[in-house]
C-alpha cells in the first residue's frame, strides 16, 4: 500500500512541474516565424473614474506603439477576423501626484530624487490576449503596472496620462510577444 501511494505522490507531483513549467508566460512561441502580427484592439475599457484617463488617448498611445516597433513588425486590423491576436485593455487605477516621495531603490536614487523632485503618473492595466476561435484568453495580465516620472512642474495630469500609457503598453508588448530571457524557473 505504501508504494503506491508512493508512486501516486510522484506522478502527481511530476504532472504539477510539467504543467507549471509548461505555462505560458507570453506568446513568442506561436509567432517567431511570422513576419508580422496582426492585431485587433477589442476593447479599452476605463474603471478609474479619472477624468484623465482617456480611453482614446490610451487606444491612440496602444496603436502608435505597436506601428513604432523596429525588430518586430505589427499590423492593426480593424475587423477582428482577419487577426492573430485580439486585445482587450481595462484601464483599473491611474493616479498623478505632483510632488512624488523618494524612491527608496538605493541611496544614489534616494538622493537624486531628494535633490531633483519628480512627478509620478501610476498606471494600472488588465490585458487579456485572445486567439481566434478559442473561448480563454490565451494570455492574462492582471494588474500590470507601470510607474512614469517626470521633473516636477513639467507636466500635467493629462500629459502624464500619455506617458505612462506608452511606458505600461511598451512594457506588455516586450512581455507578450518578445522571447523571454529567464535562465530557468525554480520551482
Amino acid at each position: 500500500m505504501k508504494k503506491w501511494l508512493m508512486l501516486v505522490t510522484v506522478c502527481v507531483s511530476c504532472c504539477i512541474m510539467v504543467g507549471v513549467c509548461l505555462a505560458k508566460d507570453n506568446l513568442n512561441e506561436l509567432f517567431v516565424d511570422d513576419p508580422e502580427i496582426t492585431v485587433f484592439l477589442k476593447e479599452v475599457v476605463d474603471t478609474t473614474n479619472n477624468p484623465d484617463a482617456d480611453q482614446a488617448v490610451f487606444r491612440a498611445t496602444f496603436q502608435e506603439v505597436l506601428k513604432g516597433r523596429q525588430n518586430m513588425k505589427f499590423n492593426i486590423v480593424q475587423d477582428e477576423g482577419s487577426a492573430d491576436v485580439s486585445i482587450v485593455c481595462r484601464i483599473k487605477k491611474y493616479v498623478f501626484t505632483e510632488k512624488a516621495m523618494p524612491r527608496p531603490f538605493g541611496t544614489v536614487v534616494l538622493v537624486a530624487d531628494t535633490v531633483d523632485p519628480k512627478s509620478a503618473a501610476t498606471l494600472t492595466v488588465d490585458y487579456e490576449v485572445w486567439r481566434p476561435g478559442e473561448s480563454s484568453p490565451a494570455l492574462t495580465y492582471s494588474d500590470f503596472a507601470t510607474d512614469k516620472r517626470y521633473p516636477v512642474h513639467t507636466t500635467d495630469s493629462k500629459k502624464a496620462f500619455s506617458g505612462a500609457s506608452r511606458e505600461n503598453i511598451n512594457r506588455f508588448i516586450h512581455k507578450a510577444f518578445y522571447k523571454s530571457h529567464k535562465q530557468g524557473r525554480s520551482l
